[in-house]
């Protein structure tokens, strides 16, 4: 068997800003602006997604997650949801 995508660990960049106790743009805007530089192969931009390794986020930020990849899944479903309602109340 190849590669098993389960085990690595590899992040959307609002998971990985999440599990880092960060806004959810964090990520996309440190890469964008250039005000941290990722090691090489720790990010990568796939259509209008952000990936981003374990690693990359360690080497930036020097420190490892505040919670874990659920925990993170968990908050930005609530907060997703918590725009959805109030872009839906907005617009009635």
């Amino acid at each position: 068997m190849g590669i098993d995508l389960r085990e690595l660990e590899v992040y959307s960049a609002s998971e990985a800003a999440m599990m880092w106790g960060k806004s959810q743009n964090f990520v996309r805007h440190l890469k964008i602006n250039g005000t941290k530089v990722f090691p090489e192969g720790t990010i990568r931009k796939f259509g209008n997604s952000w990936l981003v390794t374990r690693e990359g986020m360690e080497e930036v930020l020097g420190c490892g997650p505040q919670m874990t990849l659920a925990q993170a899944q968990r908050e930005l479903r609530k907060i997703n949801q918590e725009r959805r309602a109030k872009y839906k109340h907005q617009h009635q």
